[in-house]
């Protein structure tokens, strides 16, 4: 497990029971500095009637001059902070602490700290405090050191306001209410925040002109707040691109959340995406926080954006153009502070045909399309990809090669990947286990049930065409429709709008 995920599970197994601010400050001083420069963490509370920072727990490996109890006026700088909820790194402290000689940073810097690292503490509706952390060495602090220590301070956020709203469960049922909210937006947040670190420092692989082409688009969009829509087939690296749209934006401080649209069950996306206030349905004990409030100030990642209901896509359309939003059950009008970046596998222009997608979605989501092309049209990448997955997969397993077995990259490269990037990878990590010895090879058979690829026969009506192909990639996955190595993700179609055709087309899949 990863320095940093190990921080964020440690957090989170502290925040599912009842846990001190001195054992949650000694966790982190324990895990944090694999991750990010910190000497000395400490919390500062703002008082909500004098406006003053009261400091509260500290936790450092020397002595500490800043004590529990430290109040100072919140000055100008901090208040601009806590309202626009941003970090600031200050890598002089001593030029900053001559100006403020009775402040906080005097008191740092007598403890023989040079850099300091402050970041808010708030929840949608207040501020609550600061989270600082400070080292010795001077100019400790990267622009990623905040990226990561933000994620911290947002947990610490919900976990303080938790703690506050548990104070007063004796006034009653409202503060119970509030409680089991915002324990369910902690499980939200922590899931999707999880979500986003895992691939945070995954890159897209390939150097072909075709791949350079789409990267290039997304370098054009990515700094700017348009909405985007990556179309290509299934496994190749839609997401991925996402995920480097938003960590070249100016949101890529703030959450970034993925939703795969075509596994809500429909009666319940409207929830998920939006939330829902208590009683609002059976089951629905407490108000819940939505995707959409989740990726606050960020970005939202609808895949398989092609699968929503009718209902949900006037709802989403709302969210495009005027981005506002209700929850469910709700009547107050919500601002939604988010972009949208969707990702669609299906031919969009036939569903609008069809009259399962309204065209003014279509519109408002096809702002700033970006194809991605299939890995069959970058054969100059396989190798490139093929070297990479080898070393990822290998480092897991604790193994090493030395190369990579001539005809096992003649075959790779002559495949055509129904499957894509994900086939690639999939197929690299199984071999990688079954592989013995210091050169990298597949299984001779590996490619022999390759879908041959269309060859156009004239005069045949397209009907014909089509029953044809489905058939061929049928057999190529054994009659399986769903999973990523079936027929429905090699074709690029959803499994329910595959079946349908098999009986459009008269095909029995047991038959294959």
């Amino acid at each position: 497990m990863s320095p940093e995920l190990t921080v964020l599970t440690r957090l989170a197994d502290l925040a599912a029971r009842p846990a001190g601010l001195d054992e949650v400050l000694r966790a982190l001083h324990g895990g944090l500095p694999g991750v990010v420069p910190c000497d000395r963490i400490a919390l500062a509370f703002l008082h909500p009637e004098s406006g003053q920072l009261i400091w509260g727990p500290v936790c450092s490996a020397c002595p500490v001059k800043l004590a529990t109890g430290h109040r100072e006026r919140l000055a100008p700088d901090l208040r601009r902070l806590l309202d626009r909820n941003e970090a600031r790194i200050l890598d002089d402290l001593p030029a900053h602490a001559a100006r403020r000689p009775r402040s906080a940073l005097a008191l740092l810097l007598a403890e023989g700290m040079h850099s300091n690292l402050a970041l808010p503490l708030r929840t949608p509706e207040r501020p609550l405090g600061m989270l600082w952390l400070s080292s010795h060495t001077k100019k400790a602090y990267r622009r990623d050191h905040a990226v990561f220590a933000r994620l911290i301070a947002d947990r610490l956020a919900v976990m303080l306001d938790r703690a506050r709203l548990a104070s007063r469960l004796q006034s009653g049922g409202r503060a119970l209410a509030e409680t089991r909210e915002r324990r369910g937006q902690l499980a939200d947040e922590n899931r999707s925040l999880r979500e986003a670190l895992l691939p945070a420092h995954a890159e897209p692989v390939g150097e072909s002109p075709l791949w350079l082409r789409t990267l290039a688009k997304v370098e054009r969009v990515a700094p700017s707040d348009a909405t985007v829509l990556l179309r290509g087939e299934t496994g190749t690296g839609k997401e991925l691109l996402a995920r480097r749209i938003h960590r070249q934006s100016g949101r890529r401080d703030r959450p970034f959340v993925a939703v795969n649209v075509a596994a809500l069950p429909s009666e319940l996306a409207s929830s998920e995406l939006f939330g829902h206030e208590q009683g609002a349905f059976t089951g629905a004990h407490a108000r819940r926080i939505g995707r959409v409030e989740l990726a606050r100030g960020g970005t939202l990642f609808l895949d398989e954006v092609g699968e929503l209901s009718a209902d949900v896509q006037v709802k989403l359309l709302r969210l495009l153009q005027e981005r506002e939003f209700e929850r469910v059950g709700g009547s107050e009008t919500l601002r939604a502070d988010v972009r949208i970046v969707a990702a669609t596998n299906r031919d969009l222009e036939a569903s609008r045909t069809e009259g399962t997608l309204r065209d003014d979605l279509f519109f408002r989501l096809n702002v700033f399309p970006i194809r991605v092309p299939p890995l069959r049209e970058r054969k100059e990448d396989v190798e490139s990809l093929l070297g990479h997955f080898l070393e990822k997969h290998a480092a897991r397993a604790g193994r090493s090669f030395d190369e990579i077995e001539a005809e096992t990259f003649r075959r790779a490269v002559d495949y055509p990947w129904p499957g894509n990037v994900r086939e690639l990878e999939n197929l690299v990590e199984r071999h990688v286990l079954l592989c013995d010895g210091p050169v990298f090879s597949m299984d001779p058979g590996w490619d022999a049930d390759a879908p041959a690829a269309a060859v156009p026969r004239v005069g045949l009506p397209l009907k014909d065409l089509v029953r044809d192909h489905i058939l061929r990639t049928l057999r190529h996955a054994r009659g399986k429709i769903y999973g990523e190595d079936g027929a429905a993700a090699l074709l690029g179609l959803n499994p329910s709008t595959l079946q349908a055709r098999l009986k459009v087309l008269g095909i029995d899949r047991k038959a294959t």
